[in-house]
Parts: C-alpha cells; structure tokens; sequence
C-alpha cells in the first residue's frame, strides 16, 4: 500500500491529473464544498467516510487523492482509507495552498466558486 504527501499541492494535483482512473476525494463538509470545489471532486465529509464507503471507488487499485481546507482532515482520511485497502493514497493537503491559476474552483452548478 502506498500512502504519500504531496510534496506540495500543485505537484499533487497534476499527479492527479496525469492519471487515467484517479478518483478526487474532497473531505471538508458540504458548506464548504458548496462555497467552491474542484471539479470531479467528490465530496465526502471526513466524518462520514465510514458510512459512505460505497461512494469510493469499488477497486482498491484505484488511486485516490484527497484534500481538504488545511491539510489535517485530509491526511486523517487518506490513513483511513489505506485501512480500508486503498492501495494508491495521496494526500494533497489543503486548498490553503492552492494556486487558483492552477484550477478554477467551481460550485456544483459550475459557478465560480470560493474557498
């Protein structure tokens, strides 16, 4: 199994991107995913993780990057899921760090959005 931090965000992210089948996981609570999110994130509240595993990938293979405001619920998620069997965990770390040149947030209507 392979748990990582990101070096830092944007390197992460175009890991992400670079990747065929990778699967975005955005852990802040649904507030602040309204606000504004990454596009294709897939929003799932660090919280409820153990009662929402079947909206993560059904193959463990798959390779999955989360992120959230600061860094922190998102390392406490990407060690959860490498217990659920994840085998290709990143974490991105907070979108405190992100470059809004690299990717435009977006609200689930596509909207601009915000942190």
């Amino acid at each position: 199994m392979r748990y990582r931090e990101a070096e830092n965000f944007e390197e992460g992210y175009y890991d992400y991107l670079d990747r065929d089948e990778a699967f975005l996981l955005d852990v802040r609570s649904e507030e602040e995913y309204e606000a504004g999110h990454l596009r294709n994130a897939v929003n799932i509240p660090v919280g409820k993780l153990g009662r929402r595993t079947g909206d993560l990938p059904a193959s463990k293979d798959v390779p999955v990057y989360s992120y959230c405001a600061s860094g922190g619920r998102s390392r406490a998620a990407c060690r959860y899921l490498n217990k659920l069997g994840y085998r290709d965990v990143t974490n991105l770390g907070g979108l405190i760090q992100f470059d809004p040149d690299l990717a435009r947030l977006v609200k689930s209507d596509g909207s601009p959005g915000t942190m």
